[in-house]
């Protein structure tokens, strides 16, 4: 298990934007929060890695339950955990063991409630943008990256 957070704590930037990496590493365990179309996206670019199994999905919408799970089948993986429902499914996601980083693609009102719990759970977290929508959002954020040691990083598919 050390081994894994040392490997994530390290690799966790890398690994939430894609990067390539030799197919004999770790495996990293992760969970989808949002998997409608930038999550569902994120999801196929997740699958391209032999590394990365995709162990829980959440999403409010059944039909984007349905789709995630359509592209995992497709891609020959196997079923992972559904978080369904209502809006704090994603609590059950981020409290599992089997789940070692967390991508949130949700609308934005919900990006820093969930980094939040998944930094608190000691998950690498990567979040769609925008992290935060006010001033306090960032500095929880901030405080509990420092406080967790969790790694924590906004996505973006810019380069500036």
């Amino acid at each position: 298990m050390n081994d894994r957070r040392a490997f994530l704590k390290s690799a966790s930037a890398a690994m939430l934007g894609g990067a390539a990496m030799r197919a004999d590493e770790p495996v990293v365990r992760l969970g989808v929060i949002g998997t409608g179309n930038r999550g569902g996206s994120l999801l196929r670019t997740a699958l391209r890695y032999p590394w990365v199994q995709v162990t829980a999905i959440c999403d409010v919408d059944p039909m984007a339950i349905d789709k995630a799970q359509s592209t995992l089948a497709a891609a020959n993986r196997p079923k992972p955990f559904v978080a369904t429902g209502k809006e704090d499914s994603y609590e059950a996601l981020v409290g599992r063991s089997d789940v070692d980083a967390v991508i949130i693609a949700t609308p934005w009102e919900f990006h820093a409630p969930m980094a939040l719990a998944a930094m608190k759970a000691g998950k690498a977290t990567g979040i769609e943008v925008p992290a935060a929508q006010t001033l306090e959002e960032c500095w929880a954020l901030l405080e509990t990256q420092e406080k967790t040691g969790s790694p924590c990083m906004m996505l973006e598919n810019w380069s500036f």
